[in-house]
């Protein structure tokens, strides 16, 4: 097959790092990987396949956003035509919102769900949830499926914005058991060991400092 896998940008986060391994997992099963990036500055992974930029940067105000969502989409079009790809599939909400509005007759677009949608919505007053409900759910709709990270953020995603099941599809993030498991065999950094070398306990964990990462549990945890 001929699959898209289109991210905003590939810069140090967990979504990106599961394009990279997925370009080199896909390929190596014989398929024809292309993988789309709305902007390629600070790149933090590697890729395989066929590196595409559309060359549309990011902006911060509300008309120039929307100036680039329709650049985005204009380009995405043309690229599923000129291909042409069987499939595209795009990672984050951003990238999810292009590529289902560029649909086109012969390429598939699905979504990836990365994140437990309504978590990030708890925040949100009544009315902001409704709306990202509604209009979400409408787009999100359109796709030809919807791949989530886990059972629970497909339940969840299912039930949030009125996605059909047959719709709804699980897949987990790839790892490199081989790659990991040579890692381990590796001597860890002087300053790591120097750091636990006098502690009984340690916890490890690495994530942004924010609560969707719920780091207040690894602290509840390790006081008990």
């Amino acid at each position: 097959m001929r699959i898209g896998l289109y991210i905003t940008a590939l810069g140090p986060g967990g979504a990106e790092r599961v394009v990279s391994r997925l370009s080199n997992i896909l390929k190596n099963h014989g398929h024809s990987v292309y993988v789309i990036l709305s902007e390629t500055e600070n790149m933090a992974y590697p890729l395989d396949g066929t590196l595409i930029d559309l060359g549309i940067r990011s902006e911060k105000s509300f008309f120039k956003r929307i100036a680039v969502l329709v650049k985005r989409i204009r380009a995405l079009k043309r690229i599923k035509k000129n291909e042409p790809l069987d499939v595209v599939i795009s990672f984050l909400d951003g990238a999810n919102i292009v590529n289902i509005l560029a649909k086109d007759k012969h390429t598939k677009a699905y979504a990836s769900i990365r994140n437990h949608q309504s978590s990030i919505l708890l925040n949100k007053s009544r009315f902001g949830v409704l709306l990202h409900r509604i209009s979400m759910g409408f787009l999100y709709r359109q796709a030809a499926g919807i791949i989530n990270v886990s059972k629970v953020v497909a339940i969840d995603t299912g039930d949030l914005y009125k996605i059909p099941r047959h719709k709804l599809t699980v897949l987990y993030n790839p790892y490199d058991i081989a790659l990991i498991q040579q890692s381990s065999l590796e001597d860890a950094p002087r300053d790591f060991l120097s750091f636990i070398e006098d502690k009984s306990k340690v916890i490890c964990s690495t994530g942004r400092l924010q609560h969707q990462k719920g780091f207040w549990h690894l602290l509840k945890v390790f006081s008990q």
